[in-house]
């Protein structure tokens, strides 16, 4: 069977192979260690206690319903988001990599998961309480 042809490393004038995320191993490296460690960026004892206790208080995800894996910040920590309950989100692990996804080709994916709202697995969109009229549900 064919094999696809090796990429080069997506940074200028680098001319190495590129092995994971068009990156050769080196610039990978440097990304990687400029990025900081999950504690250094805030990701610590103090987010895992909070993690743990806002996944038991939303275990379904707020998009599909899935049982929740990630909790997520719906205003990412990067753009200023804080680790308040108001600014989390209880996710699947793959409405959680489809926003993160999004967001990182620049649109705003908490914005859209916002306005979309929860949807059933047929895809169909639920209700939400905040969206119904008072009595909405009274007419009968």
């Amino acid at each position: 069977m064919p094999w696809k042809p090796r990429r080069m490393c997506m940074v200028p004038g680098c001319p190495n192979f590129a092995e994971r995320g068009g990156l050769c191993a080196k610039h990978a490296r440097e990304r990687e260690r400029a990025r900081g460690s999950a504690a250094a960026r805030g990701y610590d004892r103090r987010w895992r206690r909070l993690r743990k206790a806002f996944l038991a208080a939303h275990p379904f995800c707020a998009r599909c319903g899935a049982p929740a894996t990630d909790v997520d910040h719906i205003i990412p920590k990067a753009a200023g988001g804080a680790d308040d309950w108001t600014n989390l989100q209880a996710l699947c692990h793959a409405c959680h990599s489809r926003k993160t996804q999004r967001q990182s080709m620049g649109v705003r994916a908490s914005e859209s998961l916002r306005r979309e709202g929860p949807v059933d697995r047929a895809g169909a969109m639920l209700s939400r309480p905040q969206d119904r009229t008072p009595g909405e549900d009274d007419a009968t």
